[in-house]
């Protein structure tokens, strides 16, 4: 069944792009991303956008059919199994170019060792760093208004419904940005992690800092870093206290109908993705984040530990590798329940450095005797990440009669693709 669109909306598939609303400020990137237009995006006469070479799609449906993990009783192929040998990475994020930052300037970022929480010393029993996608996997975000997940059902769910609350999600996420996180003013300065530029915060107090009046410009210098920092302290801030005291009555009401008519349409998708998180943390869910008592947005002064983990040091760690830019990445895991389980300095921009280059961060920041990592996503992008790190991967589908749909994966099913990689090591 096709898409059916309102007569104002036409979708337009273009090269990484899954649509765009026009006469809408925004659009829905790739990978779920919030992405907004500088300037009014017409179609031609015909309504029609070139298309890209449809042999690159069929090879990319190729490789990604040799990629594909199997159900865990084919032991042969649970995981990807090429022996790459890796360097040693560093522990300072690499010169990137970014692409949507307006000055062309290479930028080295670094992560001082205070944030980078690496796991130190054997641990008594194995610790597990699950490595998890986001959009399509942990939640279902991108594929509503896209139609793909209706479809996945063969015409038992109702596609126009699934396209509303695509759309309403879609609001509510830019909204949120936008108020709360300085999107407008961060938009074009993507960075890998919240903790990326933790070296330029000289801890100031932020409480009656006037962010409006500090705007960020090019050429991004290391003042102009400070402030991009600020304004990544006050949203790892948000982050750690939610939005429960933050949102209005009326937002508030309709983020928690939104989520449950969501869950619903999805069969539980939502509630299975935190249920699994939560079982393979191993952990009660106040054991992530402290919520302050007074219940105000408070910190502004430097925290000792602002960049750092709450996470119970004897729980399996969540982290979260996203191509979405980071700070729609960290509302979406508000917006979507999930930072009970994942702290923000555990969720990775993969935009400009790739998952290949973000899985070997994460690498290098846990790994320690007995610390194991499992990735898991429904992309090709992490199973090759996966793969090049000899990591077990664990395929999540949208197809209700799929063996990896996430409402058939479990913690157990899980360790079963863990086990096959590293053995049976003492839980």
């Amino acid at each position: 069944m096709d898409c059916e669109e309102s007569p104002s909306t036409v979708q337009i598939p273009i090269n990484g792009v899954s649509q765009i609303h026009l006469g809408f400020t925004h659009f829905i990137g790739s990978e779920g991303e919030i992405c907004r237009f500088s300037s009014p995006i017409e179609a031609s006469a015909e309504g029609k956008v070139e298309f890209s070479d449809q042999t690159i799609a069929l090879n990319a449906i190729t490789h990604e059919i040799q990629c594909y993990v199997t159900h865990p009783k084919d032991q042969a192929s649970l995981c990807c199994t090429s022996l790459n040998v890796e360097e040693k990475s560093s522990s300072t994020f690499p010169e990137l170019s970014h692409i949507s930052r307006p000055s062309t300037e290479q930028v080295s970022f670094t992560v001082d060792h205070k944030s980078e929480l690496k796991v130190s010393g054997p641990t008594s029993h194995s610790k597990t760093v699950y490595v998890w996608d986001l959009d399509e996997t942990l939640i279902i975000f991108q594929t509503l208004s896209t139609c793909k997940f209706a479809e996945a059902y063969k015409g038992s769910k109702d596609i126009k419904q699934g396209v509303k609350l695509g759309r309403k999600w879609e609001s509510l996420i830019l909204k949120v940005c936008d108020e709360f996180c300085f999107y407008e003013q961060v938009e074009d300065y993507n960075e890998p992690n919240i903790a990326a530029l933790s070296q330029y915060d000289d801890g100031a107090n932020l409480a009656d800092y006037n962010f409006n009046a500090d705007e960020i410009r090019p050429p991004f210098t290391d003042s102009e870093r400070r402030k991009l920092a600020y304004r990544h302290r006050w949203i790892k801030n948000i982050y750690s206290q939610g939005l429960e005291k933050l949102l209005k009555d009326d937002t508030l009401q309709e983020w928690k109908e939104l989520y449950e008519a969501t869950d619903q349409y999805t069969n539980g998708w939502l509630s299975a993705g935190r249920s699994l998180l939560e079982e393979c943390s191993n952990s009660s869910k106040s054991t992530i984040h402290e919520n302050r008592p007074n219940g105000s947005l408070t910190c502004m002064a430097g925290d000792e530990d602002i960049y750092s983990n709450r996470q119970d040091t004897n729980c399996n760690i969540n982290v979260v590798v996203t191509s979405g830019t980071l700070v729609p990445s960290l509302v979406k895991c508000l917006l979507f329940r999930l930072n009970t389980f994942i702290d923000s300095v555990n969720v990775y921009s993969s935009r400009e450095a790739g998952k290949l280059q973000c899985f070997r961060w994460i690498k290098e920041r846990f790994e320690a005797p007995n610390v194991r990592f499992c990735a898991i996503g429904d992309g090709l992008d992490e199973c090759e990440a996966a793969e090049t790190l000899t990591w077990p991967f664990v395929k999540v589908d949208l197809r209700p009669d799929s063996p990896h749909c996430l409402l058939k994966v479990t913690a157990a099913v899980v360790k079963q693709y863990i086990s096959v990689v590293y053995g049976d090591l003492e839980e």
